[in-house]
């Protein structure tokens, strides 16, 4: 109804030594996946270095967005 969609993930991982690939959640229309907790935790996190090695507060900007509000 939605138009998502599973799908079977192409990362391999394991836990206890039994492999297993996760079931993706697919963008509308799309063959895209919704990033997992740990890729959007690592963008955010790229993201933040990438700020930082400009001298660019990242905290500074989330301040300055929340008073424009």
């Amino acid at each position: 109804m939605l138009g998502t969609r599973w799908t079977v993930g192409d990362t391999q991982r394991t836990v206890k030594n039994v492999p297993y690939r996760l079931l993706r959640l697919c963008r509308p229309g799309s063959a895209d996946w919704y990033p997992t907790a740990e890729e959007q935790d690592a963008a955010l996190q790229a993201l933040r270095d990438w700020l930082e090695a400009r001298d660019i507060d990242p905290e500074a900007i989330l301040r300055a967005r929340k008073t424009d509000a």
